[in-house]
């Protein structure tokens, strides 16, 4: 009776709401005319995270191909030593270094099935994805 009632539950549950169907229909249906721009700036942040983190030692990334996200291998780091004498040893150990070092938030490829790799949202402003990137390149050379 309980595995029924759990199903039922779920079902019943665990659907979009009246009110984000609406929103959906609206975002599909009405006004385009700012996508354009919206393209054009996401297309600008991509290239500026690709130019400025290809040319960084140990890291490499193809161009995405949908989304706000780089998906950067790191593999090549791995067993390097950061300026604290931790030895990394897998995408988290480079993330919570890249967090705790360079106050730079990236996700590890791991949660994605995808060990060896950070992902880096590029949905921020230019400024702060230049900073980032900096931050970044520069914490990546302080590793022996």
């Amino acid at each position: 009776m309980i595995a029924a009632m759990t199903k039922l539950q779920g079902q019943s549950t665990t659907n979009p709401s009246s009110v984000g169907q609406a929103a959906a229909l609206a975002a599909l249906t009405g006004p385009q005319d700012y996508l354009s721009d919206w393209n054009s700036a996401y297309a600008r942040r991509r290239d500026l995270v690709r130019d400025a983190l290809s040319v960084v030692d140990g890291l490499a990334m193809n161009q995405p191909d949908g989304a706000f996200y780089h998906f950067i291998a790191c593999g090549a780091l791995m067993k390097k030593t950061t300026p604290g004498g931790k030895i990394l040893s897998s995408d988290n150990d480079l993330s919570s270094y890249l967090l705790q070092d360079a106050g730079v938030a990236l996700v590890p490829g791991s949660e994605f099935g995808a060990p060896g790799h950070l992902r880096l949202c590029f949905a921020k402003s230019d400024d702060a994805l230049a900073e980032a990137c900096a931050r970044i390149s520069k914490a990546v050379g302080q590793l022996r």
